[in-house]
């Protein structure tokens, strides 16, 4: 994603078209490749899909739509409460810091949610900016 804004502001179509090709390469990947095993923001599937959503939005190319739509049902048929339970029974042993990151923006309930609403919905919000700052 990086090389094709990169590419795009500096006018190298070559480069687009390789960064394009190449996203496109990952979006046709079966899932179990991409080896995520969380539905959080960060490095999980709805961070994936976000980026992918972008490339959808930017190119048109439906091969990131059909990526998109696929991660995120992926996260909905995940078990989202042991994966709720698991985190908050390891953060409830740690400390406050912990639990507070339970809801964090990018690996707890509040990035989810908000990832695959702004998918839904066609509405941005700020997890496009962190997760292409990363």
């Amino acid at each position: 994603m990086r090389l094709n804004i990169y590419s795009k502001i500096n006018s190298h179509d070559e480069v687009t078209q390789f960064a394009l090709d190449e996203l496109a390469k990952i979006a046709k990947m079966d899932l179990p490749h991409y080896s995520l095993s969380q539905p959080i923001v960060c490095h999980g599937y709805i961070g994936t899909a976000v980026v992918l959503n972008l490339m959808y939005l930017d190119t048109g190319r439906e091969e990131f739509l059909h990526k998109v739509v696929e991660m995120v049902e992926a996260s909905a048929a995940f078990n989202i409460e042991r994966f709720f339970d698991n985190a908050h029974r390891v953060a409830k042993g740690s400390n406050s810091e912990s639990m507070a990151s339970l809801h964090d923006h990018l690996e707890g309930f509040n990035g989810i949610v908000r990832s695959t609403l702004s998918i839904i919905m066609g509405v941005p919000c700020e997890n496009e900016k962190r997760l292409l700052m990363m």
